[in-house]
């Protein structure tokens, strides 16, 4: 069970930022990823966000994460968030128990794929995740969803792609 909210957190922090900007989200996930307002999300400003949860995650501040660091971090985030959900639950939240359900399935799928977030990270395989590696999962969304190829995302490129992904879902 451990594993599967570990997995479901792996998830949450690698694709969060993204998640955050779709439609429903726009405001404060876009708004949040662009630090200097301007409408657009470049990958320096995506770089400073990892950056951040990069120092957040790094416990003994070597510069590199380990899978102890990231379990640690998440076994955190995680009572953090069932402590919230729980409270809402309380107060009738059905929504808060259908969105636990779907983290659960989800970190199934995820546990089934195999490797998981931490090795798709961990590019050279040494069992440590840099900062490099940490952020280049930021360059991989500017380029994923910069459709018009200008090395920044706007709400409406992002909003575009959401609709093409809920489009592949549901085809």
């Amino acid at each position: 069970m451990r594993t599967k909210y570990l997995m479901a957190a792996s998830a949450a922090v690698l694709v969060g930022a993204v998640a955050m900007a779709a439609p429903g989200h726009m405001g404060r996930g876009f708004d949040k990823l662009d630090a200097n307002s301007d409408g657009s999300i470049t990958r320096a400003e995506v770089d400073a966000q990892a950056a951040e949860r990069f120092a957040k995650v790094d416990a003994d501040r070597d510069g590199f994460l380990t899978q102890a660091e990231m379990s640690a971090h998440h076994d955190a985030m995680r009572a953090q968030w069932a402590a919230k959900m729980k409270d809402r639950a309380d107060k009738g939240g059905e929504r808060a128990e259908r969105r636990m359900e779907r983290l659960e399935k989800r970190a199934e799928r995820m546990e089934k794929r195999g490797g998981g977030p931490f090795a798709k990270r961990d590019a050279n395989g040494d069992g440590r995740i840099s900062l490099a590696e940490f952020q280049a999962g930021g360059a991989k969304m500017i380029e994923r969803f910069d459709t018009d190829k200008n090395g920044v995302v706007t709400k409406e490129e992002m909003a575009k792609a959401r609709e093409a992904w809920k489009g592949k879902r549901k085809g």
